[in-house]
């Protein structure tokens, strides 16, 4: 969240009715604010949304979250009941020489890397990406194996587009749970409890042209470009940096297989592909091997999601049809040993997918403190503004403080 609420300050105006100006709204309204939902479409939810097919369902963006505490009680009070990740299924692998491994270095790099962390000073000269902090600390196979398919696996794009920050909080030791019917119910439980709850306050459907004049506290959750259009009038200099703040390009495949043809076997929640290793995709999701209810039928069918495109392919989203199918079957046949053809194939595109935390959005963060954001009750808050997870959006709006006249 870039800027404060005016705690004084009753009225809340929300902008944009995805996850983050439903979760703002849910919270706010729960800290005795009265709170005004506006969003542009006829359906709240924005990326987050679960499609059902005959072969089970296809996650449109996140497929399961952290079950923090906050991320737990929200569920529990909107009555969305949550499936862990099984028992057996939370190995993760790299993919390394051909196969998916679960300790991608040897040991002799193992001991590097961590020689390497215990003994490199800090330069006084601050490395100018994630990438060059990664082979100054960690050593340039490290960088090659862990940093780069994490961070192509969070963010879609590489540790060079990335600028070295402190990291979040980390859910370690939390379980991996997910919506039992899919993270669509998350946002239409939230949707459905804001609707009983704001009533005609909150207004689908009616897109907003400029910045509106409200009384109160006023907070964007709109993507950078689009906040950059409300604020040109009134901000000229913070919408230029907005303007100017790259996302990477995604496609979310779902891939629903005969079970019997999948020829890799081991569980797990999924495998990550470092650049290095020149496949397709940036990483393959294990759906119904990590949760239950993914597939119709358990017993004929498995579902996995690729990732595909981000910065180091981002032309993967001009790729024909055609293109696209033979890409992700014979990404399949690689890295699964799937025999034959997919059953079915549920895509999802997103031009404009994760921001990129790198030197763009840093300038346009700062000057949001310095300009709009510095005046109370003036607020960004979205994947943009440092809470790019849907568990960071839920435990920052439940921290915030009530209205208190």
């Amino acid at each position: 969240m870039i800027g404060t609420l005016d705690t004084r300050k009753k009225e809340v105006t929300i902008i944009g009715a995805g996850v983050s100006g439903l979760v703002a709204a849910y919270f706010l309204d729960q800290k005795s604010y009265e709170v005004t939902l506006i969003e542009a479409l006829p359906q709240a939810g924005g990326m987050v949304r679960t499609v059902r097919t005959p072969y089970g369902i296809s996650e449109s963006a996140a497929h399961s979250i952290p079950g923090t505490t906050p991320v737990i009680e929200l569920c529990d009070d909107l009555k969305v009941p949550l499936v862990s990740c099984l028992r057996d299924s939370r190995a993760r692998y790299v993919w390394r020489k051909g196969m998916p491994k679960q300790i991608p270095l040897s040991l002799l790099e193992v001991t590097s890397t961590l020689w390497r962390l215990a003994t490199t000073k800090k330069s006084e000269e601050p490395p100018s990406s994630l990438a060059e902090w990664g082979k100054r600390h960690m050593g340039q196979k490290a960088l090659d194996y862990l940093l780069n398919p994490m961070v192509r696996g969070i963010y879609g794009c590489r540790p060079e587009d990335l600028l070295p920050k402190k990291p979040a909080a980390s859910a370690r030791g939390v379980k991996i749970v997910t919506p039992e019917k899919g993270m669509g119910a998350l946002t239409s439980a939230l949707e459905s409890h804001l609707h009983q709850r704001l009533g005609v306050r909150f207004r689908r459907g009616e897109p907003i042209e400029s910045l509106p004049k409200v009384q109160g506290n006023l907070i964007l959750c709109t993507p950078p470009d689009i906040s950059a259009r409300l604020l040109s009038s009134s901000s000229s200099i913070l919408a230029g940096k907005l303007s100017k703040v790259p996302f990477s390009p995604l496609i979310s495949v779902t891939a629903f297989l005969p079970k019997q043809n999948v020829g890799f076997k081991s569980k797990g929640l999924g495998v990550l592909m470092p650049e290095v290793e020149n496949r397709k995709c940036l990483g393959i999701l294990f759906n119904s091997r990590s949760f239950v209810g993914r597939v119709t039928d358990p017993d004929r069918y498995e579902s996995f999601t690729l990732m595909l495109g981000g910065t180091s392919d981002p032309g993967t989203l001009d790729l024909s049809q055609t293109e696209l199918d033979n890409r992700v079957t014979s990404e399949l046949q690689i890295v699964l040993g799937l025999q034959g053809d997919p059953a079915h194939l549920e895509y999802h595109r997103w031009r404009h997918a994760i921001p990129i935390y790198g030197r763009a959005l840093q300038e346009a963060s700062e000057t949001a403190k310095e300009t709009w954001c510095k005046s109370p009750g003036q607020i960004l808050f979205g994947n943009f503004s440092g809470e790019v997870s849907i568990r960071g959006m839920i435990e920052t709006f439940q921290k915030t403080k009530g209205y208190s006249p």
